[in-house]
Parts: structure tokens; C-alpha cells; sequence
């Protein structure tokens, strides 16, 4: 195994329902400009379409009989092994074993690609032993791009006695598969998102979701293979019964909702001599996918429900997903299994490893400084006010935030107040992002994350271990910083603390931690004659965090969009068909059955 290969992420940008079971995708992480040309593209084309190709009438909208009762039944294994073909299609195999609950007159799978071979889909329906064929395999009427396979009457009487149990294998070849790896040159590979069904017809979780995949045949050399970023294999190699190398996944308690979003996606890439053919993204793909999409569903989408999409498209979308990638500012360029975690981070570096809002590693930053009598907080309201205490921090980045702390304009001088400069900030967070993901580079990132997730439980573990409220204080003072990687520090610290609450002792420099404006310096900055309660110490800590968190600069919150533009930028390019903007391959399932 050696570095992964960079699969850019396959999210769907909305689901639109047309009655009761017909799903409308959109996929692709594509950028607001391409996003406006496909609606404007789709616009004109149901304009036109009328006067090119005779127009479905309103009353021929599939539409699920009200009499026919509701689609209900639980999914307890899927299994799919994809085998990598040498011309640059896959072989796909599903197994699933469903428990039936409702009306069922098929099953709808949701495929990688437009490109899939309808005439190489093969099916059958196991019920208690007895082995049933389809009816006919088609293209779905629900899904966007996968086939139906119709039961029969006498499979569908079978199937819908309530609770029955029941088996369904299908296959088909789907061509154009093999994408470009573009982190890693001579090499290819692909991505696969496994069908799902809809949670309102699914009840429950899937038990069981198994993925394989089967690498061509003649690549035998597992340091040669690279798996997909973030979603590395449980296992590969040598399974006798196909004679190939095999790359496995195991899941189990699977939401359809998080399958949907990509959380299991599965992908392997290899050296490109393997195959015969590959493929890159281009112009042509995308519009041959743009005009497949207007086909599918001009005959349910009418003019005026387009212009209110199209209004949603200019007002919704660049707020919902500006918002969602402002906490995706941290992209690992290469994933080294084997490489080991990166050691001797900072917590701060660890937070952007964990990928915590930027405002809480921006709160980090502070309280370094006040815990260690660089800064102090004059005002908690928005923007925040900070009296400067030393030029230097301990690390770059410290000294970086104490020079970003301004006044007329100009850099405060020691003891001066002053609010921070918002592009100061926003520099020091994109040369921190970046810093840190060269110092990943070469080394393993799941583990990494792992590492210093487990650093922050012990951290939480040691001080929880006090026995008294001084020594609670001692031991936060040293493990403060790695405490502070928790996603919700503030509440968890209130309550960590709650057993101590009517305790009172000296005041020592660690304190300035909770009472900043009580802190003072002086030559030994060792000890101050006050005497506190520690439950008014730890309230403070608590609001004080609350409010750096959200006032330390005017609408802190935005700034994670602007960091994110720069870290990890919306891709140039997107995928062709439901698979979105994969580097390796567009070979994301594209919806779940419709029933």
C-alpha cells in the first residue's frame, strides 16, 4: 500500500421529489458559475423541447396508486463486488436481503454512470429457496440513473405477505469507469458509491453493507495500490476463488442518509498499464451529462417550477454551500498508509488537523497567550478588546495574533489596547492550514487524527483524576490546550467542574486563565494575595471561552468562508454522470432505488 489517490468529494447539491417515488439528483460539488450555466442550459432546453420532441402530457406522470399501499421493508445485508475490467468498465454484483412489509412490485438500483449496459443486467429473486426471474429490466422510471427490476405477479404476490424474507442478486456491466488519478501520475483507479434506498421505503439501518473490489487482472503488487482518500480498506489480498487481488470494506448499522452523502464510498487506484482504457473529465462529458439530465425529467418538470429552482439555485445554494465548505478549509494531499501518525504537532496544528471551527482555533490561540501573560482581555463585546502584553509568542503563530492586535491602523505597542485585524487573521489561518497539511505529508492522516483525538481523552482523563480542587487546577493548567481540541469544551468543562463549587484558594499565574482582569504582572508573576471560589473561576473560564468563540472579530464566523477559498477551493472541474467531480472516477452511485 502506498499514498492514496485524491477523489474530489461527490455530494448531491439537492433532492427535489415529483410525487410520492420520483427522485430528482443533482450531484456534483461544482462551482456557483457552472451551477447558474446547467440551469441556464436546462432553461432554454424545456423552452425548445416542446418544438423538438412531442411533449409528455401532465396526466402520463408515474404515480404510485393510493390503493396499492406504501412501499415499507427493511434491507439487512447488501453486498457489491465490483471487478475492474481491462477496457475501463466494471462488472457490478449486488446481493441483498430484504424483509418485506408493504406493497412491492420491484426494485429500483441506482447505477454509477449513464453509460451503464442495459442489455448486460442479469437478476433473480430468491424467496424461501424457490428461485424467481424478473418480469423485465428496464430503465428506472424513478431513479435517475439505475434500472428497474419488475416482479411478476406471481413473484409480487409471494414478496408482499407481510415480514416475508427474500433475496435479490443483480449484475451489470457499467463502462467508462477507469478515471485519471491525478495525485499520483501513471496512475488510475476508481470511486464507488454503493445504491441505498430511500429512508421513507427503508425502515431502519442496513445490518451488513459489504464492499469489494477486485483489481484487473495481472495487478498483483500491493505496494503498487492506492486507496481513496479518507476511506481507506479493511483488508487486501489474494482471493483464490477469482484468482485476483481484492480490496475489502466492512460497515454495519448503515444509515441510508450518511451513504447518500458519501460516508461509505469505497475506491482503489493502480498503475494505468493495467487497463486499455481510461478516461479524464472534460467539456464534452459534462454536457452530454447535462442534456441526459433534461431528457429524464422533461416530461415531469414543468417551466414554472424550474424558474422558482432556478431562483433557489441563485439565492440558497451559494449560502448553504459556502456554509458547508467553510468547515471543510483543511484538504490532506496525500494519505501515506503505513506512513504512521505525524507526531509532535501543537494542539493548535492538531485542531486543524481535526478540523475544528476556526473560531475555536482561534480561541486556542488566545488563551495560550493569556494563560502564558502575553494578552489580556479588556472587553468581551464584538469586536473583542485585548491589551498586549509581550511582542512574542512561543510559536510563530502566537507571535503572528500578538502582531495582529491593532489600534489606529497600526500594530499596539506593549500594554496598549487594541481589536484584532481581521486580514491579519485570515493570513495567519491560511499559512497555518497549509503549514500543517506539509507537515502531514508523508505520513498517515486517519491515523493521525486518531493520535490526537486519544491525546485529548487522555488530557480530559488526568485532570478528571483530581482528587481535589487544586490539584483539578494544576493538572487543567497543563493540559489545558489539548482539553480544548473537545468539540464542546465550554459545556463539558462547566461540568467537569461542578463537583468543586464552593472552593476557595490563592491565586496563582495559572489563574489567569479564569480571572484575566484580576491577573496583574509583576517581576515574579508567581502569586497574588486574592483568594477566589473555584466555582467563579471555572464560570468565568467558561464564558470567557463562550465569548472569544463568537466576538473575537466582527462576524467571526464568515471568516471560515474566506479561509476556505484559499485552503480548499471549489474545484475547476466536476464529474460526469451521478458521480460528481471524481479525480479517479465519476462512479458514485447516483440515487437509491425508489423503492
Amino acid at each position: 500500500m502506498k499514498n492514496n489517490f485524491r477523489a474530489h468529494k461527490c455530494k448531491s447539491t439537492g433532492i427535489i421529489r415529483v410525487n410520492q417515488s420520483n427522485i430528482i439528483r443533482i450531484v456534483g460539488e461544482i462551482q456557483y458559475g457552472r451551477i447558474l450555466a446547467i440551469f441556464t442550459m436546462i432553461s432554454v432546453s424545456l423552452l425548445i423541447l416542446p418544438m423538438i420532441i412531442p411533449w409528455t402530457p401532465l396526466a402520463s406522470i408515474v404515480e404510485a396508486d393510493p390503493a396499492e399501499g406504501n412501499y415499507e421493508f427493511t434491507l439487512e445485508k447488501e453486498y457489491v463486488d465490483i471487478f475492474i475490467q481491462r477496457d475501463g468498465s466494471i462488472d457490478i454484483k449486488y446481493h441483498f436481503e430484504f424483509t418485506n412489509y408493504g406493497y412491492l412490485d420491484g426494485v429500483d438500483v441506482g447505477l454509477p454512470n449513464r453509460f451503464y449496459d442495459e442489455d448486460s443486467a442479469r437478476a433473480t429473486i430468491n424467496i424461501s429457496g424457490t428461485m424467481y426471474q424478473p418480469e423485465k429490466i428496464h430503465k428506472s422510471p424513478y431513479v435517475y440513473i439505475g434500472l428497474a427490476v419488475e416482479f411478476d405477479e406471481t413473484t409480487q404476490y409471494k414478496v408482499e405477505s407481510y415480514g416475508t424474507r427474500f433475496t435479490l442478486e443483480f449484475q451489470v456491466n457499467n463502462p467508462h469507469m477507469v478515471y485519471k488519478n491525478e495525485l499520483k501520475d501513471g496512475t488510475v483507479g476508481i470511486r464507488f458509491r454503493p445504491t441505498w434506498f430511500d429512508p421513507e421505503f427503508q425502515l431502519g439501518n442496513t445490518d451488513e453493507l459489504r464492499c469489494r473490489v477486485f483489481f484487473p487482472r495481472g495487478f498483483n503488487d500491493t505496494s503498487q495500490a492506492v486507496y481513496l482518500k479518507g476511506h481507506v480498506w479493511d483488508s487486501i489480498g489474494w482471493d483464490n476463488e477469482t484468482g485476483l487481488l481484492m480490496a475489502s470494506w466492512t460497515q454495519y448499522n448503515v444509515r441510508p442518509q450518511d451513504q447518500e452523502d458519501g460516508d461509505y464510498d469505497v475506491g482503489v487506484g493502480f498503475p494505468k498499464d493495467y487497463v486499455e482504457k481510461y478516461y479524464d473529465h472534460n467539456i464534452w462529458e459534462s454536457m452530454g451529462n447535462t442534456w441526459y439530465f433534461v431528457r429524464f425529467h422533461a416530461a415531469s418538470i414543468l417551466v414554472g417550477c424550474f424558474m422558482i429552482l432556478l431562483l433557489l439555485g441563485m439565492f440558497v445554494y451559494p449560502a448553504i454551500s459556502s456554509r458547508k465548505r467553510a468547515k471543510d478549509y483543511f484538504e490532506p494531499k496525500l494519505c501515506k498508509a503505513g506512513g504512521g501518525p505525524r507526531k509532535r504537532l501543537t494542539a493548535v496544528e492538531a485542531a486543524i488537523i481535526l478540523e475544528r471551527p476556526l473560531n475555536q482555533v482561534l480561541t486556542m490561540i488566545l488563551f495560550n497567550l493569556i494563560r502564558n501573560g502575553k494578552v489580556e482581555i479588556v472587553s468581551k463585546e464584538e469586536p473583542m478588546h485585548l491589551r498586549k502584553l509581550d511582542h512574542f509568542g512561543d510559536t510563530k503563530i502566537e507571535t503572528r495574533f500578538l502582531h495582529s492586535i491593532e489600534k489606529d491602523l497600526r500594530t499596539c505597542a506593549t500594554n496598549e489596547v487594541g481589536t484584532l485585524n481581521r486580514d491579519g487573521l485570515e493570513d495567519l489561518l491560511v499559512d497555518l492550514v497549509e503549514a500543517t497539511e506539509k507537515k502531514l505529508k508523508g505520513f498517515d492522516y486517519k491515523a493521525t487524527k486518531k493520535l490526537y483525538e486519544s491525546v485529548n481523552k487522555h488530557a480530559w482523563l488526568r485532570v478528571k483524576a483530581a482528587g481535589t480542587p487544586g490539584e483539578f487546577a494544576r493538572e487543567f493548567s497543563k493540559w489545558s490546550s489539548w482539553m480544548m481540541l473537545d468539540k464542546k469544551f465550554p459545556e463539558r468543562m462547566k461540568k467537569e467542574s461542578q463537583e468543586y463549587s464552593y472552593y476557595e484558594e490563592p491565586w496563582y499565574r495559572w489563574n489567569a486563565w479564569y480571572h484575566p482582569y484580576h491577573y496583574r504582572t509583576n517581576e515574579s508573576m508567581i502569586l497574588d494575595d486574592t483568594s477566589v471560589r473555584f466555582d467563579r473561576m471555572m464560570d468565568d473560564l467558561v464564558y470567557n471561552v463562550k465569548q472569544a468563540n463568537r466576538h473575537m472579530v466582527n462576524d467571526i464566523t464568515d471568516l471560515g468562508k474566506e479561509v476556505t477559498k484559499v485552503t480548499n477551493p471549489v474545484p475547476v472541474s466536476s464529474g460526469g454522470g451521478s458521480g460528481g467531480g471524481c479525480a479517479c472516477a465519476c462512479a458514485c452511485a447516483c440515487a437509491g432505488g425508489g423503492r
